[in-house]
């Protein structure tokens, strides 16, 4: 069944288990993850990376990875992992995913919150949960 990213993380807190998120760029891969939480009664993050679209474009594989949330017998947050603008967010939302992570951690902190900021007006009213990364971490 299709869930948010706050639903599957509240099911995770009282069941006292972990939530895998899994990037699946193939129908193998997603499949499989689908399979085992299935069978093991877990929820699931299914991810699709920005940085997957040349081997599997959003328009293709988001719409199979939302069809096959919603039909499976477990939670599965279907999540874009490290979007890289608010266009390709707001695909994703528009796809059905209930979870979206924009990556403006490379611009300075004021850019980056003013970025954030709005996707998470665009995704909220719909439902979708927001994860941001604000700030950067050291590079070596």
């Amino acid at each position: 069944m299709l869930a948010g990213l706050k639903q599957v993380i509240e099911t995770a807190r009282k069941r006292k288990i972990a939530v895998g998120a899994f990037n699946t760029p193939n129908l193998e891969c997603l499949l499989a993850v689908l399979s085992a939480a299935e069978e093991l009664e877990v929820p699931v993050i299914i991810a699709h990376a920005q940085c997957h679209e040349d081997v599997a474009p959003l328009d293709k594989i988001g719409r199979v990875v939302v069809e096959l949330a919603k039909a499976s017998k477990t939670e599965v947050c279907v999540h874009l992992d490290h979007g890289e603008d608010f266009l390709y967010c707001k695909r994703a939302i528009d796809l059905g995913f209930t979870s979206v992570m924009i990556d403006y951690s490379t611009l300075p902190f004021e850019q980056n919150a003013n970025g954030v900021r709005e996707v998470t007006d665009f995704a909220h009213p719909r439902g979708v949960d927001v994860e941001a990364e604000l700030g950067a971490l050291p590079q070596r």
